[in-house]
């Protein structure tokens, strides 16, 4: 099985959209921590591996640093030094891009 393949586009949107609160198509750094810090929205399996999905422009089954920078921080409000940081923490493969799995640890060590 891909990841997600069970997930139409609308479903995805619904779930990003849901994230961006100010509706100006943007998920801020701000948003994307509150939706994150709302388990009961965001830490489900399903929509975790949908938002994994989302940031997975390529569709290679990872995510890279460049997809997740492009998707959350078009606003500038974090550098790329500490979301490399923080990547780091859960690449164990240290290949640079991070697995569905490596993406919900982010997301449960966030909460932690």
């Amino acid at each position: 099985m891909i990841y997600g393949d069970n997930y139409n586009e609308s479903e995805i949107d619904a779930l990003l959209n849901m994230a961006d609160e100010n509706d100006d198509g943007v998920i801020s750094y701000s948003e994307w921590l509150m939706t994150a810090m709302n388990r009961q929205k965001i830490l489900t399996h399903e929509k975790l591996e949908a938002a994994f999905m989302g940031f997975d422009v390529d569709k290679s089954n990872s995510v890279s640093i460049e997809e997740i920078s492009n998707f959350l921080f078009n606003s500038k409000q974090i550098n790329e030094d500490l979301l490399r940081e923080v990547i780091s923490k859960v690449d164990t493969d240290k290949d640079g891009d991070i697995s569905l799995d490596q993406f919900k640890k982010l997301m449960f060590n966030l909460l932690s």
